[in-house]
């Protein structure tokens, strides 16, 4: 290869990696869904009637599908699940969080007029630390977690856990619920408000990451306990600047080793050059 050649690829390459880097994605910021399991977040001025899963509001509101599969267990049935996803639309003021989440039911099963009948229900899960990811199964003894449970008969409890067995239900549940079933479909929104002091419950903070996980419980197949259909963690990027992703490191430092190299080939170049 003659030196002119040598000029030339070299600054073919060095267009070519710069190309490369300025058109990779750049870090997610709020409301946005590029990450890995990263659900989209709502910032509203006010909550507009965003306790009804009905409200106009809600339009405004992006959502995501959720993966749902059996959760580990080794009770009878507990792997032939019947829910497969769930919407999840998530929003939150100055005060309060909304979660709202949405999924096909043939039957609403909100009575129990029999002792082997089950009703529906869903449930949310935060970490104590809301950045941690505890095992998915009610945290660890290290890392605990809040969980948000409603059923179809009206009742919601707010738990607290650590690890499996480790169950305690908080009195004076600060978590509001509402619910609609309408046209085969629940949607249940679920809101608390985003500090608290107290000791057992997550205080959310709107400057860093809260990862969440969720789970849905069909009454028709009897579903219950840890009979449940569940998803993986996933998180909402609440923090304002997440900072470049894993990906957009690696990125960037293959792009700065290659312009280095690309330097280095063109001055040996330009010094033939002038010989």
């Amino acid at each position: 290869m003659t030196n002119r050649n040598v000029l030339l690829a070299g600054a073919l390459l060095v267009v070519g990696v710069l190309a490369v880097v300025l058109a990779a994605p750049s870090g997610p910021g709020l409301g946005q869904a590029t990450g890995v399991n990263q659900l989209p977040v709502t910032e509203m001025t006010a909550d507009d009637g965003l306790q009804d899963p009905g409200a106009e509001a809600w339009a405004d509101v992006e959502g995501e599908t959720v993966v749902l599969s059996s959760a580990e267990s080794g009770l009878p049935g507990a792997q032939d699940t019947s829910v497969s996803r769930a919407d999840v639309e998530t929003a939150y003021t100055d005060e309060r969080l909304y979660v709202r989440l949405s999924w096909d039911d043939p039957a609403a099963n909100q009575e129990i007029d029999d002792p082997t009948a089950f009703v529906d229900g869903v449930a949310v899960q935060i970490p104590f630390e809301q950045a941690d990811e505890p095992p998915i199964e009610m945290g660890s003894e290290k890392q605990p977690v809040n969980v948000w449970f409603w059923t179809a008969d009206g009742e919601t409890e707010e738990l607290h856990a650590g690890g499996l067995g480790s169950t305690t239900q908080l009195n004076d549940t600060a978590v509001t619920t509402e619910a609609e079933y309408a046209d085969g479909e629940w949607h249940v929104v679920f809101s608390r408000e985003l500090s608290t002091d107290d000791r057992y419950r997550t205080d959310i903070d709107t400057d860093q990451r809260l990862n969440v996980a969720f789970a849905v419980f069909d009454g028709e197949s009897d579903e219950r306990g840890g009979v449940k259909a569940a998803s993986e963690w996933h998180h909402y990027p609440l923090d304002p600047d997440p900072g470049p992703t894993a990906f957009e490191l690696v990125l960037w430092t293959v792009g700065g080793l290659a312009i280095v190299g690309v330097l280095v080939v063109t001055v040996y170049g330009i010094k033939n050059v002038e010989r």
